[in-house]
């Protein structure tokens, strides 16, 4: 005969056994389904109680159901081991960690652990990177008076750019009248295998190779843009006033002999071929006076030259340059708009044109020159065949219609209530007439 406590403490029994069980059931995480896929440094650094401490960048792959606590250490022969964790979710995720500021290469090796288990690590020969250390000042010259103080000047400016990865420069030239110069502002892009590209006359060149025979290598006419990169990492000039760069060193400026004055260092060298560029430097080459004839040997004035600068993870297509480019040679225009308004816009129709194709861009969107519709031209950038669409959000399309570049009508044009679709050729530029009920 059972006790009759006997069932109640055989109940509290298998509960409190649950309860243990429930509690110490873990996920367990196969070895080596959490890998290291990649680990870089980047251009970053942190100064923090004056000890300079660069990030890198480790991409890290969880193959489990789970996210999991990992340990990301880093070896350095000669040097205490450091650690960071991070949870990662399932998938690929980046990590980024503190590394100490070297001098010199050294190898590391990185040891991923998850619960205290190895799953993966990496060797690496880690560069020490060049530093830049860069100033923002609203103006090189200051009159007390014409503005307000400098201070107050950044402080209304501080964070202008805060959503845009971008650096200005604004560079004045006050020249005086001394004859027989060359004026060059110098970019030394630091790239340890450089490989150009420009934006040309609708196309993208590669300096040294798309060219005909007999060209000068020295320097070149550039558009919206120029690019150096190692296929890994690029930066992207734009040079706003100035169009002629020369790549990967200050090569002689050749001109006729008889209209140059002084023979500048290598003059008379055959042109600059592809073997001799090892560095990504660009020279804006501004201003030239070294004439000795039928030239104003002087230049006399008080010029602004801009550029914008920025950077961008691949090659020159996966940097979208030609979006940069464009975007810093075409500032907004603003204009006041007066009279009733109806309030905000929709979310959805907040822009009034839009491409769908990142490499396609809307060079005109005007009223027709005979009065019939909106003429809209677009332009592909990277030399890949193409369909776009282009979207009116606020505009009935009822009739598209493709034009030549004196909008002649040529043939249909596919389209939607807001929406026209146009085929371009590899740096192509195709134009559409959009008529409206």
């Amino acid at each position: 005969m059972n006790h009759p406590g006997t069932d109640i403490r055989s109940t509290i029994s298998i509960l409190i056994v649950m309860v243990i069980i429930a509690f110490c059931s873990t996920t367990v995480i196969a070895q080596g389904q959490v890998k290291l896929v990649s680990v870089k440094p980047t251009v970053f650094f942190v100064r923090k109680d004056n000890v300079l401490t660069q990030l890198g960048e480790a991409t890290v792959n969880n193959l489990s159901q789970e996210q999991v606590r990992i340990t990301l250490e880093s070896h350095v022969p000669g040097r205490r081991t450091r650690e960071i964790s991070a949870t990662v979710p399932k998938g690929t995720t980046t990590v980024r960690f503190p590394f100490a500021d070297i001098v010199k290469p050294k190898r590391v090796t990185f040891i991923l652990t998850v619960e205290g288990k190895q799953h993966d690590r990496h060797s690496m020969t880690w560069q020490p990177q060049r530093k830049w250390r860069v100033y923002f000042i609203p103006i090189t010259h200051h009159d007390l008076g014409y503005t307000d103080t400098i201070e107050n000047v950044l402080n209304r400016y501080a964070g202008f750019y805060d959503r845009i990865k971008r650096i200005d420069f604004a560079n004045r030239i006050l020249k005086d009248s001394t004859p027989l110069q060359e004026i060059y502002f110098a970019f030394p892009f630091k790239m340890d295998k450089p490989d150009f590209r420009f934006e040309g006359s609708n196309s993208v060149i590669k300096p040294f190779r798309d060219l005909f025979g007999g060209s000068n290598t020295n320097y070149y006419a550039v558009q919206h843009w120029a690019d150096v990169s190692d296929g890994q990492f690029g930066i992207t000039l734009s040079p706003v006033e100035s169009h002629l760069l020369e790549f990967g060193g200050l090569w002689p400026n050749y001109c006729s002999q008889a209209h140059h004055g002084i023979d500048p260092p290598g003059y008379g060298a055959a042109f600059v071929t592809a073997d001799q560029v090892t560095k990504g430097h660009m020279y804006a080459f501004v201003m030239s006076s070294n004439f000795r004839t039928n030239f104003q040997p002087v230049q006399q004035s008080e010029i602004l030259f801009h550029y914008s600068l920025t950077t961008h993870e691949g090659d020159w297509k996966k940097g979208n340059c030609a979006g940069f480019g464009w975007a810093a040679a075409n500032q907004f225009i603003v204009d006041d708009v007066h009279g009733k308004k109806d309030g905000p816009l929709a979310p959805g129709t907040m822009s009034f044109c839009s491409v769908d194709r990142p490499h396609v861009l809307l060079t005109t969107l005007k009223r027709a020159e005979n009065g019939e519709g909106i003429i809209i031209r677009l332009i592909e950038t990277q030399g890949e065949p193409t369909t776009a669409s282009v979207t009116f959000p606020h505009i009935a399309v009822a009739k598209a219609t493709v034009t030549n570049l004196v909008e002649e009508n040529k043939s249909r044009a596919v389209f939607a209530e807001h929406q026209v679709q146009i085929d371009l050729k590899a740096f192509g530029i195709a134009t559409v007439r959009i008529e409206t009920d």
